[in-house]
């Protein structure tokens, strides 16, 4: 009896990896195709308004978070120069934990904070700015940093403000709340929202947006890159958020009609 147990449990661990092998290939299958069809020539209209979604994996160690940092860093330079470069007038980057809006500011300055040595502290100023990032030097995209604690407590006191008003019509309810919203937010709703993994692992595969303000989701078209992998993590890079505006193009959004 204790032999057949041993030979149930290596069958079904062999079928595990077996499993495990064959959603790899897929995954890998699935990255070159997008790979090979990203070469081609298509004309797409670039949105308006784009969010980013940056999370980083807190569980790790000491090296690994400040590895973490530098891409966080860098994730925020490509998407600024690729928002330049596509025509995107207004780009959002929300990172639930904070840690990227101590190293941004949305005054100019000319100061670049050096991502190679990051100290484990903020700095007692901001030293990364939209100016600073960009490649011509020029205000060509409005840029705006948002964190977890800042999107809950705004989203909360637009509550609030709305439970002590009195509205005749439902309409008149949700046009308020929308003004402020847009009021705090400042920019459009995004019509694109690109999520990113700095370390994805094999573990935690579900869609996660850590956060981002819910009123904002309402019209955006979200982008999940499908190769989440172990050795796929890292910055944000210009061809994953280009990938992302080609499967925007490809979208139907009927916006209720």
């Amino acid at each position: 009896m204790q032999i057949i147990l041993i030979l149930k449990r290596a069958l079904l661990f062999g079928l595990l990896l077996l499993l495990h092998a064959a959603h790899l290939a897929v995954q890998l299958y699935k990255s070159v195709r997008a790979s090979l069809r990203i070469r081609r020539t298509y004309n797409v209209q670039p949105p308006r308004s784009v969010a980013v979604i940056l999370i980083m994996n807190e569980k790790d160690g000491l090296w690994k978070r400040k590895k973490q940092l530098r891409w966080l860093l860098e994730s925020t330079r490509n998407a600024i120069s690729w928002c330049e470069k596509t025509g995107v007038q207004q780009l959002t980057i929300y990172e639930h934990t904070g840690t990227l809006k101590k190293y941004y500011s949305d005054s100019y300055d000319d100061d670049l904070l050096d991502a190679d040595t990051p100290p484990l502290s903020p700095p007692p100023t901001p030293k990364l700015s939209a100016r600073s990032l960009s490649e011509s030097g020029r205000d060509a995209v409005s840029v705006t940093v948002l964190s977890g604690d800042e999107a809950t407590e705004r989203f909360f006191r637009v509550a609030e403000d709305v439970r002590k008003e009195e509205f005749t019509t439902h309409t008149q309810r949700i046009a308020f709340t929308d003004s402020l919203m847009k009021r705090w937010y400042k920019h459009d709703d995004p019509e694109l929202i690109v999520v990113h993994h700095l370390q994805p692992s094999f573990v935690s595969r579900s869609l996660q947006i850590k956060g981002f303000p819910p009123w904002q989701l309402r019209v955006g078209e979200i982008y999940n890159d499908p190769l989440r992998l172990p050795f796929s993590r890292g910055p944000l890079s210009t061809r994953t958020l280009t990938k992302a505006l080609y499967a925007h193009g490809k979208v139907e959004q009927r916006l209720g009609k």
